[in-house]
């Protein structure tokens, strides 16, 4: 209670009436092989087909089991999904590897050195020659073409342009992309490895690119001591602390050495630089055409990560702090890891890439084993790819191309005993809420289809949606159906027709997709109260079995939902059943069954805020009110039968549901009944004659 202890106007904020938002139904999650994706931890959403396509990848071979599971429709599923209406899918991809999954992980054995590439053809005779990079090569160096025979001697270099002069012309032709370094063997490196394991990482690419900064002019060099020099220049605006540098001394225009250090410190026009070798050159005093002049600029690294038309770019020092040991820097631990989120290529590549990660687990200790964090680091410690070309990631074992094995029933079902955030398969999609419908794309078995089922009705929110066999005639469909029995799941039948999305061609497609789909535009346009059937199969050009009227009469009565050819009367493919798997009459119509979902989770959802409320008749008329507010809404809507809103729901929240022991024993009691608008699913029509005189009376 307020305490008004002095004279003076006071405003007080009384809460309104809290109100019931109704939550969304039409959320499917997606259990199913996909080209790549994580196989553990939560489910990721998409929202559209290309976003799926960004994440997973693209369609797949089908493959068929032993139990008349089909593997790799669940692309083209959720493709089906959003072309029918609808909106968000969750996917939870299942893998099954032939060893251990790591060994099922694509990886590429990085090397250490500098390996230039030529950047034009270069036929025989000629003596002159021009790089990518001159970085790492000394101007009278002895390059080794791909790491084989010493080819070409240098006699002279021009950094501008990476030009280099030969000690005599080539005798052999060179084409462009031709890469050369200084070493016959470089050093094994870095290890990097595909985010997730499968066939897919073969298709990866990575390529590494030595990369500089605008030049800036060297005016003098200051020994400071400790391996450290003082470096005033033009301009300070590119460099960073913590950047490596390339210091070019050149004379006239022919280059006389690179060396190579990294910035501890940035005052005004000074760089404070610490190096690997104090052997730094000494500047002529005047700026004479033939002294000795330099320059220095960031040497960066690109890391560029390919696979099919998705490329990420990451740019930055090719180095990184260690955020536990001291360096020379003076630079604060946040500072430190400030300068590895946005300054370390590597780094940036291991936290931010969607494709490929530094071989370890967690960001440090992968970085740590394999990047050099010594400010006087080499640059023969520099990370490259053998050649300097995009470079493919490789099997651990067997040859390369071999396709993923097709998932069993365990990886479908997953790991439900694992940790939130760890499990996989089906499991993984209870750690999602706001799933509302779940289905596996043609897979038929039983014990998944019951883990679909058992997953529903232990969730309580959630509806299954199950595929019949692909070559299935009635009466293996009957026998299917009659393993369920749940007013939460829903079996459809048969098999459409498409024309795949690549090909055009034919091909047989479970159902799945384009149902949850058409649940999507059902809700979204009339409401989940409306039954989801009467709805054109987009996508769909024919059914893989024509069900007859007279075949309907017997499935439809078991709860085995049909879609049917109608084409012949100019109405097109359409879901032509509205039913669930239960044998409960008060729940064998899907809309039902949904509605009550949507009205029980909303309620759940907007009566939190009573929890811990006194108990008392002011708390239950708010509650009552708020749940009243919210139904009449849905009656307006038409999903509650009746002419006038005390038809169509009561709710009751006083002494009358709730005894004193409840009171005391913290419960808060509110009964509600509503009656659910049902289908019309036999639209009957009594004609009779009567003649003119009776039609008047």
């Amino acid at each position: 209670m307020s305490e008004y202890l002095a004279p003076g106007v006071y405003i007080e904020e009384r809460p309104g009436q809290r109100t019931i938002e109704g939550v969304a139904t039409s959320t499917a999650g997606f259990v199913g092989m996909t080209e790549r994706g994580p196989i553990e931890g939560p489910p990721v959403m998409v929202g559209s087909l290309g976003e799926f396509q960004r994440q997973f990848g693209a369609y797949l071979p089908i493959t068929r089991d032993g139990e008349g599971n089909h593997h790799g429709y669940l692309p083209l599923a959720v493709k089906h999904f959003f072309d029918n209406g609808g909106r968000r899918a969750f996917i939870a991809r299942v893998f099954k590897a032939k060893g251990d999954v790591a060994s099922e992980t694509r990886r590429l054995k990085l090397k250490t050195g500098v390996v230039a590439r030529l950047r034009a053809n270069a036929p025989k005779n000629v003596d002159t020659l021009y790089f990518s990079t001159l970085r790492g090569f000394s101007p009278a160096a002895t390059l080794f073409r791909e790491r084989g025979t010493s080819v070409v001697k240098l006699k002279s270099a021009r950094l501008a342009m990476g030009e280099v002069k030969l000690s005599s012309p080539l005798t052999d032709d060179h084409r462009a992309d031709t890469a050369f370094c200084e070493l016959t063997a470089l050093k094994d490196g870095a290890e990097i490895r595909a985010r997730e394991p499968g066939v897919w990482g073969e298709g990866v690419r990575i390529q590494i690119r030595p990369m500089s900064g605008p030049a800036s002019r060297l005016e003098s060099i200051t020994p400071a001591g400790d391996g450290e020099h003082s470096l005033k220049v033009a301009s300070t605006a590119t460099f960073y602390v913590g950047g490596a540098i390339e210091i070019a001394t050149e004379r006239g225009d022919d280059l006389q050495s690179l060396h190579y250090a990294t910035v501890k410190k940035i005052v005004g026009d000074t760089l404070i630089i610490v190096t690997p070798s104090a052997a730094l050159p000494k500047l002529d005093a005047s700026a004479g055409p033939g002294n000795l002049r330099a320059s220095v600029s960031l040497a960066e690294v690109e890391i560029l990560v390919s696979w099919g038309t998705v490329v990420e770019r990451f740019r930055g020092s090719w180095w990184y702090m260690n955020p536990e040991d001291a360096t020379p820097f003076e630079m604060t631990p946040r500072q430190r890891d400030e300068f590895n989120a946005t300054r370390s290529a590597w780094v940036a590549l291991h936290q931010r890439s969607r494709l490929v990660a530094l071989e370890g687990d967690g960001a440090w200790p992968a970085v740590a084993a394999v990047i050099p964090y010594d400010p006087a680091a080499p640059i023969d410690s520099h990370p490259t790819t053998d050649t300097g070309y995009p470079t493919a990631l490789r099997p651990v074992s067997g040859s390369r191309g071999q396709p993923d094995l097709p998932p069993g029933d365990i990886e479908y079902i997953g790991n439900a005993a694992a940790p939130a955030g760890k499990r996989s398969g089906l499991a993984a999609l209870g750690d999602e809420e706001t799933i509302a419908l779940v289905a596996a794309p043609g897979i038929v078995s039983a014990s998944v289809q019951a883990a679909l089922v058992s997953h529903a009705e232990k969730l309580k929110y959630r509806f299954a949606v199950l595929d019949g066999p692909k070559d299935a005639n009635i009466g293996a469909i009957r026998q299917q159906r009659g393993a369920v029995d749940s007013s939460r799941a829903a079996l459809y039948y048969p098999w459409v027709e498409v024309a795949h999305p690549l090909t055009g061609e034919p091909l047989h497609a479970p159902p799945s997709g384009i149902v949850l789909g058409v649940y999507g535009r059902n809700d979204g346009e009339r409401g989940v109260h409306k039954a989801p059937a009467n709805e054109i199969a987009l996508g769909a050009t024919d059914v893989v079995t024509r069900v007859l009227h007279e075949e309907q009469e017997v499935l439809n009565p078991e709860g085995i939902n049909v879609i049917r050819d109608f084409r012949p009367e100019n109405r097109g493919i359409r879901i032509w059943g509205a039913r669930t798997l239960s044998s409960d009459p008060l729940w064998k119509y899907i809309n039902v069954r949904r509605l009550f979902i949507y009205l029980e989770r909303s309620i759940s959802q907007g009566t939190q805020w009573a929890v811990f409320e006194p108990n008392n008749s002011d708390l239950w008329g708010r509650v009552r009110r708020g749940i009243e507010a919210f139904l009449e809404d849905e009656w307006r809507a038409g999903a509650l039968s009746g002419a006038k809103a005390e038809e169509a729901f009561y709710v009751r929240c006083d002494r009358s549901t709730m005894s004193l022991q409840d009171i005391e024993d913290g419960r808060l009691v509110c009964e509600i009944g509503v009656a659910p608008s049902r289908p019309a699913e036999f639209v009957i029509f009594r004609v009779g004659q009567l003649t003119a005189d009776a039609r008047t009376a």
